[in-house]
């Protein structure tokens, strides 16, 4: 799994979870949830692509922009 942790927490400090090819073999991806006003997750932001293309340097990238544009997504509602 390289990097990164399947842990609940680290996913959590994070921002965004990683999977890398757990759901389909040789594909890696990066999601980010959205929230309603009352805090419930409802939708994911997310990222996905081929493992070769998908290295360390885009999945922390990639995560980063998932959360930045899920939190602006998570605004929209009026969750923050």
């Amino acid at each position: 799994m390289d990097a990164y942790s399947a842990d609940p927490a680290e996913t959590r400090r994070r921002g965004y979870a990683v999977d890398c090819g757990e759901v389909y073999e040789g594909v890696r991806g990066v999601a980010a949830p959205v929230f309603t006003p009352g805090g419930k997750a409802i939708a994911t932001l997310s990222i996905v692509g081929p493992e070769f293309r998908m290295t360390e340097e885009k999945i922390r990238d990639f995560g980063n922009k998932c959360v930045e544009l899920a939190a602006k997504l998570t605004d929209r509602l009026g969750s923050r």
